[in-house]
């Protein structure tokens, strides 16, 4: 289906009902490569009032030592963006909890 409406005819920019909330998992294999996607999220016209990266302790057991540089600059850059770690590695599921 093609939808030609743009979002703002969707969702009224500046409407404080709303608000957007982006979860995003990663795994130890993409972390380095995930960058772009971070980026593109974090500079759009209308930018997330909190954006999670989910990640699990069983990948990244070092926690944030095992986390590229990028991410902490992100994190001081745009204080919306966030790391939240679960547990159990349950696949993209985890960032739906």
């Amino acid at each position: 289906m093609i939808i030609k409406k743009t979002y703002k005819e969707f969702i009224p920019i500046n409407n404080k009902n709303y608000r957007i909330i982006v979860g995003l998992t990663s795994w130890k294999k993409r972390i380095n490569v995930l960058e772009p996607t971070i980026k593109s999220i974090c500079e759009q016209t209308r930018t997330p009032d909190i954006f999670y990266l989910v990640l699990s302790k069983k990948e990244f057991p070092n926690l944030n030592t095992d986390l590229p540089k990028y991410i902490f600059d992100y994190m001081e850059k745009y204080k919306f963006f966030r790391i939240e770690w679960v547990d159990k590695n349950i696949k993209q599921f985890k960032k739906n909890l």
